[in-house]
């Protein structure tokens, strides 16, 4: 067993698997080696989280552990409240019976449009297998929204998914891309920059867990969620503080001190009690732990970008607990 006995976490991220019936350019855990969690091993979860009461099922798709209903009904029974990200596939094959116990879904699109989307994941007919799940969750009245990885790819098109929102009055979720297997597809300062102006003239924020967005939005946050109250629990048993970071390379215990520590830099900064450095996975991806957030404007030398959101009422998400995100409709 390589996950610590901790009363204090009430969420988690659970990789049930991380086969896919997909290999995106993108996807953090593309190279890993497949594996999957057994009933037993979710059991041994609940025991070591006796406070657990939120579970997000990603990594890979669900649907592919043969285990998976029998884990549902297991949360279920100890009153856990579930969400679910999933390219569409798991909707697809999982019973309404099954879907319904759910509190939240998020169904990944890169591009709002068949053509590009499907081109992206290597395969046609994904763009609109998304459309199906969207539009079976709206039926079944849960909770959905598209979850989108902001890449440099794909930040110009933002806009275009307005109107995939307001078709199915859905809201969207976007996490900023990690380079855990390549910076290719990483944002650069002004790409980023520019994505947040789209965000702003284009949607109404609902939440923001992002710590360096927080010096616009005047969120209060205290830096990066992850590994405060919630976790993440890969397929192979091994524990993370953040899902793009390798438990198995940085500690749990050692990511929870780094957080504490706000780099030199931003020590006397206005924003440094909510962004305390910006997003500690990205910064141990790009330039290190120590140093601030990339997307940072004063570590650039530049002013406070002129970004003003609008701002719509607050919504709980399952989601929105664990990990830095972004959601807006």
């Amino acid at each position: 067993m390589k996950i610590s006995p901790d009363e204090t976490v009430s969420s988690l991220g659970i990789g049930l698997t991380n086969r896919c019936n997909l290999n995106c350019p993108h996807c953090y855990s593309r190279n890993v080696e497949k594996s999957d969690l057994s009933i037993g091993d979710v059991e041994k979860i609940l025991k070591i989280f006796p406070n657990l009461k939120k579970v997000n099922f990603g990594t890979g798709e669900s649907i592919l552990n043969r285990s998976f209903r029998e884990i549902i009904d297991l949360l279920r029974k100890n009153n856990i409240q579930m969400a679910l990200t999933t390219n569409g596939l798991t909707i697809e094959r999982l019973e309404d019976k099954y879907l319904s116990y759910f509190k939240d879904i998020d169904i990944s699109i890169d591009f709002p449009n068949a053509k590009l989307h499907d081109e992206w994941r290597g395969r046609p007919g994904l763009f609109d297998l998304a459309l199906r799940g969207i539009e079976k969750c709206r039926r079944m009245k849960i909770n959905t929204s598209i979850v989108m990885c902001l890449m440099n790819s794909n930040y110009k098109t933002l806009p275009r998914f307005k109107t995939l929102l307001k078709r199915y009055n859905i809201f969207l979720r976007i996490n900023l891309y990690k380079p855990v297997n390549t910076k290719r597809y990483l944002l650069n300062y002004e790409e980023f920059w520019e994505a947040m102006r789209l965000l702003s003239e284009n949607f109404e924020l609902i939440n923001n867990s992002e710590p360096i967005l927080s010096i616009i939005t005047g969120d209060k946050l205290t830096g990066s969620p992850c590994g405060t109250l919630s976790l993440r629990i890969h397929p192979n048993m091994v524990a993370s503080a953040c899902v793009y970071i390798d438990g198995q390379r940085v500690s749990v215990r050692n990511f929870q001190k780094q957080k504490k520590l706000i780099p030199k830099f931003c020590e006397t900064c206005r924003f440094v009690q909510s962004c305390r450095g910006g997003c500690v996975g990205r910064r141990y991806l790009t330039l290190g732990v120590e140093k601030p957030d990339i997307y940072c404007p004063f570590f650039k030398g530049k002013q406070l970008p002129n970004i003003k959101f609008k701002k719509a009422k607050e919504k709980e998400f399952i989601h929105s607990s664990y990990l830095c995100t972004i959601i807006v409709k």
